[in-house]
């Protein structure tokens, strides 16, 4: 963990001395320093071995996908991970723990806390800007939130000060390939996911936490839940790719998402559609369209743009053609849905602009079909 102490020492990192059980309550006793050079603890700052990593459970990586994962950890103990990936698929799923904790600095007139306070405007391995102020946590926390369209990748991270420990949560899901898009979470139940472990690292450090903030009400013209698509599209489908069934793509546990694949072979001729319902966040106070607008307006990749069409509140397009492979995917977000359509045809392929078309068409159905 880096810290700005604008010429105060760094902040030492916890580095060998962790116990696998706990920390008796969390709190480390304050100690008087034995002479100049012994540092000079607050009351109730951490001061003796964590076990930050030990803590977590299968119960906070089920809600995520992560089930089955392997578990690695740096020689130090203060960065873990935990990543699942399904054989046969492109899906990656991941849990990552970062942590560390701040020491008084040298020169008299500060705190371990103070130390701790400083860092925690940029957290090791933080991307995420200012973020937003989260709601309860600790002393002060900070959610960030990432969306990918094209591989359909969700992460969302949570970062937390109690006292002069710093830690962050952080969550990734993403699939490269459009029919293992069933096995990701949706970013709402990351969100979620993120937020039961930070509570529960606080409850071991002894920290109490605050319950947790309803959420915001809904807004008018906002989605509460997605519908099934593989019926309502069927014959358009049928029409794009003729003779080809779909199967689902909700994933597995989820109320906030679903889809449907219709695929001659994999990794050849399909049309995806993909339905994802953004709810709001009680940590943060954000309304539903708040967190979904936030997550797709500043989005933006190479072989992606901004499309020319009034469909929804905001609208991607990403268009590839190599001759006798063509494929279009269009990304459209109306408050807080998010809808998804990918065509790909190879061999006869009509014009790119063709598919972009039937591909708009389709977005605009399933907005429809909403309401």
């Amino acid at each position: 963990m880096r810290t700005h102490g604008r010429g105060r020492a760094a902040a030492l990192m916890l580095a060998s001395a962790l116990a696998a059980g706990g920390c008796s309550g969390g709190t480390g006793k304050a100690e008087s320093p034995s002479g100049p050079s012994q540092p000079r603890w607050g009351t109730g700052e951490f001061t003796g071995a964590l076990g930050l990593c030990s803590w977590i459970t299968q119960e906070d990586l089920r809600p995520l996908l992560i089930e089955q994962a392997q578990k690695t950890a740096t020689s130090s103990n203060v960065d873990c991970a935990w990543r699942a990936e399904e054989s046969g698929t492109s899906t990656d799923r991941t849990l990552r723990l970062v942590w560390g904790r701040h020491e008084p600095p040298s020169k008299p007139g500060g705190s371990a806390t103070d130390e701790a306070r400083r860092g925690f405007a940029q957290p090791r391995e933080w991307r995420y800007g200012a973020g937003v102020p989260v709601r309860g946590l600790g002393d002060e926390a900070k959610l960030g939130r990432d969306f990918t369209a094209g591989d359909w990748g969700h992460r969302v991270a949570v970062a937390v000060r109690a006292r002069n420990l710093v830690f962050m949560v952080q969550a990734d899901a993403r699939s490269q390939v459009e029919s293992d898009r069933e096995w990701i979470a949706p970013i709402g139940d990351l969100e979620a996911g993120v937020l039961a472990v930070a509570r529960r690292i606080l409850v071991r450090l002894g920290v109490p936490a605050a319950p947790a903030p309803s959420p915001p009400a809904p807004r008018p013209g906002e989605t509460a839940k997605p519908r099934e698509v593989c019926g309502p599209l069927r014959a358009a489908a049928g029409r794009l790719l003729r003779g080809v069934r779909g199967r689902t793509l909700s994933p597995r546990g989820s109320r906030s998402a679903t889809g449907c694949l219709w695929e001659r072979e994999r990794l050849r001729d399909h049309l995806v559609v993909s339905v994802e319902v953004i709810p709001p966040s009680p940590a943060t106070g954000e309304s539903a369209t708040q967190v979904a607008g936030g997550t797709l307006s500043g989005w933006h990749a190479p072989g992606w743009s901004r499309l020319g069409t009034r469909l929804g509140d905001d609208a991607l397009v990403s268009r590839y053609d190599s001759g006798t492979a063509r494929n279009v995917e269009v990304v459209v977000r109306r408050a807080n849905l998010l809808v998804s359509v990918s065509l790909d045809r190879r061999n006869g392929a009509p014009p790119v602009r063709t598919l972009e078309n039937e591909a708009v068409r389709i977005a605009g159905q399933v907005l429809a079909l909403h309401g």
